[in-house]
Formats: C-alpha cells, structure tokens, sequence
C-alpha cells in the first residue's frame, strides 16, 4: 500500500488543535486564539499521530526556529526537527454601531502585537533537572562527558568570529528585553565585548539611586552593609579588567540550564529552549552555568559538574553577573 500523505498543518488547524488540548504540568492558563497577552508559552501537543510541542507568545520569535536549524546543519547536537512557523499580527480594535473603536485595555497609540508560533517535534526523555536526582555518579559522568561535546561543538561554529548577536537580527532575549523601551537595542549595538559590556554597564549606571550613592559617599560605610544590596551598591565594586576585550566570541546554546537539557535511557535526547542563542563574549557558557548553581542547589554535585563542562571564566562569569543584576534593579525590575 502507497504510504499515507501527511496534511499541512495551518494555523486555524494548530489553534484548533491549542483550543482543545489539556493543560499540562502548572499551566493553569487555557489557550485563546485572541489573546495576544502571551508572552512565551510552550505546550505539547497531539496531530496526525506526531508529538509535537509548540511554543507561541509575543516575544517568541522565527530566529530561533532558523537557530535550530542552523544547528542542526552543522553539529551533531540533537535539537528537535522544525515543523511550522506562524505568525500572526493582532486585529485592529473592531468598530461598534457608531461605527467608534471599541475601547481596549491597551493605548490607542500601542503598535498591534504579533504572535509568534514554532512547532517542532516533542523530542524523547524528561529534562536533566528531573533525572538528576535518580542517576548514579557513573551516569553523571556520561551525561557530563556529552554536555561538554555539546558546548564544545556550539563554540566551534564559525570560529574566530568577533561580531556578537543571534543568528539575525538585534538581541531579543530575556537579557535584553527588561530594557526594551529605555534602553533600545538596535541592529548594530553591543556587537562586541566591550560594547555589550558598556550596553550593561550604561544601564547600571544611568540610575538616579547610583547618582546619589556616588555623591554622599565619604568612604565611611560600614564593611557590614557594602555591596549588601545586589544592584547600584554592588555595581560600586565591578572591575572591568577582569574582561578581556582580544578574545573571539563563542556561539553558545545561551542557557544551557539543566531544565534545557532532555535525557533518555542514559544520555542526552536532545537540547530545548534556543530563544537565547547566538554569538557572545567568550565567558557566557560560564555565565550561565555560574547562575545555575545557586538556582539548582537541589541537584546534588552540580556545583561540581558545572564548572568542568567549558573554558571556566569564574571572574568574568561573577563580575557579569553584578553588573546584569544592577541594570536589572535599575530599570529592568520597573518594567
């Protein structure tokens, strides 16, 4: 018998699809195809007999399905084939008798946003934060042996590059958007390390507390309360030389959190959640390894496994950390 030929899957059909499924895990929201609040979700689906997952929201965006693609045609890291990509842009405010816009929740003046949806295959296995706990040390090994050819692979591509950013386009991501509408990130700005520094840094330092603290500071603090707070007092104390302004930069997975890593039957699956990934300084694997442990101080011995799995840049991946940390208590926690 000639095989059976697989329906394109359209956006009404993927709505559809959306509408009627269960809501999984602490998703306690339900899917509406007019609700353009979303900013990022991801839920599993069924079609055509294929598992599926779907991520949607305002804020996701098509480059990271080109992302994965792009990884896929140059590594052997296991990342989940790409189904579909939608887009669709809000309707304008419908008109009422009158022939008046209704009134919405947002300003008239709010430009209209776009929903973004990638489909792509529900790869096997359950996230490494969850398998964690039950794996023997000979496991971890494995598992660690294998993240590191992941990171090694991912910093091979396109080597010697000095240009920063994702695979297109101006940075996007969680790092960036809290300072979206202050602090703009154009086509061609923090591009390289010390330009992404001084993007951060800008921010940090551009807040009326910092001022203040600068100005009535007589050097007579008491050791006990410096840098106690973690934004504008911290800031005080970043050096910049720890930095190193020669070094190419690397293409990282950009959160290579534990929860980002799938496991099955004893090795990795796959690698999820590619909406951070891009070219950056040559400390970010470090980066974000370094702001995993304390987040996933649960997972017995990966404080020890973290730093072994990429070139460990204690210093940089510490110092950054202070400095993302003050822009965020200066204008990101506001907005």
């Amino acid at each position: 018998m000639p095989s059976r030929q697989r329906p394109d899957l359209t956006l009404q059909e993927l709505q559809r699809i959306l509408s009627s499924s269960e809501v999984e895990f602490e998703d306690i929201h339900t899917y509406r195809s007019d609700d353009f609040s979303v900013i990022r979700r991801v839920r599993n689906v069924e079609w055509d007999r294929l598992s599926l997952t779907v991520i949607y929201g305002t804020q996701v965006s098509s480059v990271e399905a080109d992302t994965i693609t792009f990884v896929s045609r140059h590594t052997t890291v296991p990342v989940p084939r790409i189904h579909a990509v939608f887009t669709e842009q809000e309707p304008l405010p419908t008109a009422n008798r009158n022939g008046r816009h209704k009134k919405q929740s947002t300003q008239a003046s709010s430009p209209r946003r776009t929903m973004t949806y990638i489909v792509e295959e529900r790869l096997p296995g359950r996230p490494l934060a969850d398998a964690w706990p039950t794996m023997r040390s000979a496991q971890r090994k494995i598992i660690a042996g294998e993240l590191k050819n992941v990171i090694s692979q991912l910093s091979g591509l396109v080597p010697n590059r000095h240009t920063l950013g994702p695979l297109c386009g101006p940075w996007q991501n969680r790092y960036f958007y809290p300072f979206r509408d202050s602090f703009p990130c154009g086509d061609h700005n923090a591009r390289l390390t010390h330009t992404f520094l001084a993007y951060f840094a800008h921010i940090a330092t551009t807040s009326p507390d910092y001022a203040d603290e600068e100005s009535s500071d007589d050097g007579d603090d008491d050791d006990e309360d410096a840098g106690n707070n973690c934004g504008i007092g911290m800031w005080k104390t970043l050096d910049l030389s720890h930095f190193s302004m020669r070094y190419p930069s690397v293409f990282s997975h950009g959160d290579l959190q534990p929860e980002h890593v799938l496991v099955h039957r004893g090795h990795i699956s796959g690698m999820v959640g590619w909406a951070k990934a891009g070219w950056y300084p040559y400390f970010w694997n470090s980066f974000v390894l370094f702001e995993s442990i304390p987040r996933f101080a649960h997972l017995r011995g990966w404080e020890k496994v973290a730093p072994t799995l990429c070139p460990w840049y204690s210093e940089e991946a510490r110092e950054f950390s202070v400095m993302w940390r003050a822009a965020y208590e200066a204008h990101g926690a506001s907005d």
